[in-house]
Parts: structure tokens; C-alpha cells; sequence
């Protein structure tokens, strides 16, 4: 993951990564969710901390 964060910041990249894994997700600065079929933005903060992780940090 620091690789992906290193290049996104000095290179100016845009990344886009499709995951299960929410600590994974929980990395990046929009992460965008499949509900039902559609996808829908939801701010992973609240979602994280809804499942009752600390330390959260984006």
C-alpha cells in the first residue's frame, strides 16, 4: 500500500483498486460501495467505525 500512496502523491496518479478487504479500503481518499447492484459513495469512516474499529486514519 505505501508504494500505491507514494506513487499517487509524487506522480500525481489517480488509482483505482477494487477490494473486499475494508482495512485495505480504508486507505485510499473516496472509496465507493456495491449495494444492490449499484454503485453507491459512502464514507468508509463511518462504516469503519460503525463495525466498531479504532484508530482510523485516512
Amino acid at each position: 500500500m505505501y508504494v500505491l500512496q507514494v506513487c499517487r502523491a509524487r506522480f500525481h496518479q489517480t488509482i483505482v483498486m477494487v477490494t473486499h478487504d475494508r482495512e485495505t479500503a480504508s486507505c485510499a481518499d473516496q472509496v465507493w460501495w456495491m449495494e444492490d447492484g449499484q454503485i453507491q459513495p459512502k464514507d468508509i469512516k463511518e462504516e469503519w467505525e460503525k463495525a466498531g474499529h479504532v484508530g482510523y486514519e485516512m
